[in-house]
């Protein structure tokens, strides 16, 4: 079988990972589609995963329609010459848009509701859709199958992922004291939309919380005040999972890591601005605490809400989440199983030209 996956964000290397992985150790062919966005290229090649950069991420709307120009002609070409039996990605719009050219499968996951435009994009053309049951977004029904849980569960489900403690005082964890992880950085909608973030007031306020008693990470995209730096995350990204999983909480505005974190049994608590089904998800089982399913309260209210919460009752509340959820890199694997060519009784996949 002969698989091509879309890598456009770094949190794609880390949900296609395991999957790739398995793939390739099955004798199944694999090519990955990269893009030059913040560490997507790096991180591949520290996994040893090969690929092919085909766009260049923009920073400004017109940037960004010219480079999914770009990048749909590019993919247009990489199947072409690849000749995959399907494709892969999470959002898909690129190899939704190849593959209506090429008749070639495309499969998307995805769980942003605030990402309109991607969806209007890539919905339309995609085969199959897999969103999580939370996701209250605007789905092809037809097409679309929800996984139980969070995308987290590819890459951080305890089957295949347990947190390193040597690799975590290696990037940062102090073993000695709590530790605490924050993540900044203007959250980004279509990838240029850019969302108000938090003030300097509400960093120093969580700061301030932690910084006698416990080590401060702070992982920010937009650098940090010269009185600040001092706690600044200088540990490599392709391990930031094993410093995570050590420490005590996790304050920040991405809602991804609020979710790695609530699958690695840390105290989470998500201080963006977006409402998103799977955030509520984890909130209603008690894993996150959250601006937008808490509206009422302040962020330190939501820290001091989940600091009061003993280990016990951290551990309690992941068991009665986390085992019952699926191992979504499985999910991955399954949903490509039926396009095998052994499945299909094909020797090649089928192409029409494109244009």
């Amino acid at each position: 079988m002969k698989i091509l996956f879309d890598i456009v964000h770094p949190s794609d290397v880390f949900f296609f990972l395991r999957p790739i992985r398995a793939l390739v150790a099955r004798g199944h062919e694999v090519l990955a589609c990269s893009r030059q966005k913040d560490d997507v290229c790096g991180l591949l090649d520290h996994f040893g995963v090969e690929h092919e950069p085909i766009s260049n991420a923009a920073n400004s709307r017109a940037g960004a329609a010219m480079e999914l120009l770009l990048r749909d002609a590019a993919m247009v070409s990489a199947a072409r010459n690849f000749r995959p039996h399907a494709m892969i990605g999470f959002g898909g719009v690129s190899i939704a848009h190849a593959g209506a050219a090429l008749g070639i499968p495309s499969i998307a996951f995805f769980d942003r509701e605030s990402a309109g435009a991607q969806t209007r994009l890539a919905f339309p053309a995609i085969t199959k859709l897999f969103v999580p049951e939370g996701y209250a977004g605007d789905v092809p029904e037809k097409k679309t199958q929800r996984v139980a849980g969070v995308k987290a569960l590819s890459y951080l489900h305890p089957d295949g992922f347990k947190a390193d403690r040597a690799i975590a005082v290696e990037n940062g964890f102090d073993p000695s004291r709590k530790n605490v992880f924050i993540k900044l950085g203007a959250v980004r909608t279509n990838q240029v939309a850019q969302k108000p973030g938090w003030s300097l007031e509400d960093l120093c306020a969580v700061v301030d919380r932690f910084r006698t008693d416990a080590k401060v990470h702070i992982w920010s995209d937009l650098g940090l005040p010269a009185t600040l730096e001092k706690y600044a995350f200088t540990g490599a990204m392709s391990e930031v999972h094993h410093l995570l999983g050590h420490c005590d909480i996790y304050v920040g505005e991405s809602a991804t890591l609020a979710a790695d974190a609530a699958v690695l049994g840390v105290r989470s608590v998500h201080a963006g601005h977006e409402v998103l089904g799977y955030i509520e998800d984890l909130a209603e089982a008690n894993l996150v605490s959250s601006r937008g399913h808490e509206p009422s309260l302040g962020l330190m209210e939501l820290v001091e809400h989940q600091m009061a919460r003993s280990d016990e009752a951290v551990k309690a509340d992941w068991s009665s989440y986390v085992p019952s959820k699926p191992d979504w890199s499985k999910t991955v694997l399954d949903c490509l199983a039926p396009y095998a060519p052994v499945q299909r009784g094909l020797a090649k996949p089928k192409f029409r030209q494109a244009g």
